[in-house]
Formats: structure tokens, sequence, C-alpha cells
């Protein structure tokens, strides 16, 4: 088998480009919007996943040599970026909902004895 020149293999190295293409994207959208619509970024993520699986798997499973035999994409190498990219669509999926980094959440107080007040992230105790 021929190694592919680099011209001829950007074509197989899409699903790779499109996932930077999302990525630099969800960064731009993460500063440009309100922090009361952040889910829209794990949203847009979560989108660049799927394209980039459908990417994927739309390259099949035929042997190459890419970027002048630097590169090998195989049914190996396929196998497991649409595992990796699985995992990374759970992972933004699970994340969305999370408010484990929100500092509006009410937990509750180890500071105050008294049941009636609930702490919040960053400002002390107030009373229910």
């Amino acid at each position: 088998m021929q190694p592919l020149t680099n011209l001829e293999s950007i074509r197989f190295f899409i699903p790779e480009l499109v996932l930077i293409v999302f990525a630099v994207g969800a960064i731009i959208l993460d500063l440009k919007i309100k922090s009361s619509e952040k889910e829209k970024v794990g949203y847009f993520a979560l989108a660049g996943v799927v394209v980039t699986l459908i990417a994927v798997i739309s390259l099949g499973s035929t042997e190459r040599s890419l970027f002048l035999g630097m590169i090998r994409l195989d049914s190996f190498a396929v196998f497991f970026k649409v595992l990796i990219l699985i995992a990374t669509g759970a992972t933004i999926l699970f994340s969305i909902d999370s408010d484990e980094l929100d500092h509006t959440s009410v937990r509750q107080c180890n500071i105050c004895k008294n049941k009636t007040y609930n702490h919040v992230l960053r400002d002390g105790c107030f009373k229910k």
C-alpha cells in the first residue's frame, strides 16, 4: 500500500478537523453567552461529538497510510475513535445537568448548627 501525500490525506483527517472546529467554537460560545445560558455550550459540544462520530463512521475501515506514512487509518483506529467519542458524549451529557460548579447550589450548613440555615457557596449563611 502506497502512503498518501499530505494533500491526499486531508480528506481522511476530516473528523479530527471537525472536532477541532467545534472545540474552538465551544470555547468562543462560552465566552460570548450569559452565565444563565451555559447549558447551550454543552449542547453545542455534544453536537460536535455527534457530527464527528458520523464523520468517523462514514470513513469506513479500509486500511490507509496517511501523511506519507506518519498515521495509520484502519479498523483498530476507527474502533478507538468511536469508543472515545462515545465516552466524550456521555461525559458531556452527564455534565450538562450537573450543578457541581454552580455557585447558587444550596447545601446543608455545617457552620451554623441550626437546621433552618443553609450554606451557599462563597456567600456564607443565610436564613431560609
